[in-house]
């Protein structure tokens, strides 16, 4: 074998559609992140985690009630209180603004600005099952599904985006091999 026909590169690299393509003359390096963004990019996540519990203090440090007389969770009060009393049997209470406004001081354990519940009765099939679950972990479990939802639906709405929404984060989009969208 003469010395111009020997492939000093070794053997040939096997084809990953993923990794190298027509486009490609080789196999794609992934780009080294330097270490003062990934520092810059961590002290960001921890900022925003301190922030949350501040913010999480500020929410609760009157019971669970803020310091301009809000409940935490706002307006999740009405809902929990209203699938409550139905649930044990008050129903009439829910509409019967002293009642309902007297039980919702005792959920939140502390004096609460004017909230009542003013949405039709069939809204408590709905509401009625998170009164099973004590006030706040309910309110997790109704955000949580709340953004299951509102994924789900644009999910439906904008099939050739697969799972990437305008809130997935550039990295995870990467990951997913999807387009970026454009914003």
């Amino acid at each position: 074998m003469r010395r111009s026909e020997v492939d000093i590169r070794g053997p040939a690299p096997r084809f990953n559609p993923i990794v190298t393509g027509p486009a490609f003359h080789g196999p794609m390096r992934e780009a080294a992140v330097p270490t003062r963004v990934i520092t810059v990019a961590r002290s960001f996540v921890a900022a925003a985690v301190f922030g949350y519990f501040v913010d999480l203090y500020h929410q609760t440090a009157n019971h669970l009630v803020n310091a301009v007389g809000r409940p935490f969770g706002d307006d999740w009060v009405n809902y929990w209180s209203a699938g409550y009393l139905a649930l044990h049997g008050r129903a009439a209470e829910i509409y019967d603004l002293q009642v309902f406004h007297a039980f919702q001081e005792t959920i939140v354990g502390s004096p609460l600005d004017g909230y009542h519940y003013s949405y039709p009765p069939v809204m408590l099939l709905l509401t009625a099952p998170f009164a099973l679950i004590p006030y706040v972990p309910a309110l997790f479990v109704w955000l949580s599904a709340s953004w299951d939802a509102f994924y789900r639906a644009l999910k439906l709405a904008l099939p050739e985006r697969g799972y990437g929404t305008p809130l997935t984060p550039a990295p995870l989009r990467k990951w997913q091999r999807q387009k970026p969208w454009p914003i």
